[in-house]
C-alpha cells in the first residue's frame, strides 16, 4: 500500500490530522493536501451521516413546534 492509500485510509478512520502529519514526518499540514485524496466512499459516508442529523434535528423541531403549540392552546 503507498503513501497516498495510507494518508486516505487513516483520515477515513477519523485519524487526527495532526497526527498523520507526525507519522508521516511532515513539517507542515499542507503535505496532506498533496497525498489526503477523498475516496467516493467517504463522500457517500459524510452526507449520508450528515443527512441522518438534519433529518433528526428537523424531526426534533417540529415535535417541540407542535408540542409548543399545544400546550399554548391550553
Amino acid at each position: 500500500m503507498g503513501q497516498t492509500s495510507s494518508i486516505a485510509l487513516m483520515l477515513e478512520h477519523g485519524i487526527n490530522p495532526r497526527v498523520i502529519q507526525f507519522l508521516a514526518g511532515w513539517t507542515s499540514l499542507r503535505m496532506l493536501e498533496r497525498y489526503g485524496h477523498v475516496r467516493d466512499t467517504e463522500v457517500r459516508r459524510a452526507v449520508t451521516a450528515n443527512a441522518d442529523r438534519l433529518n433528526a434535528a428537523a424531526t426534533k423541531t417540529a415535535t417541540a413546534e407542535k408540542t409548543a403549540a399545544a400546550n399554548s392552546e391550553k
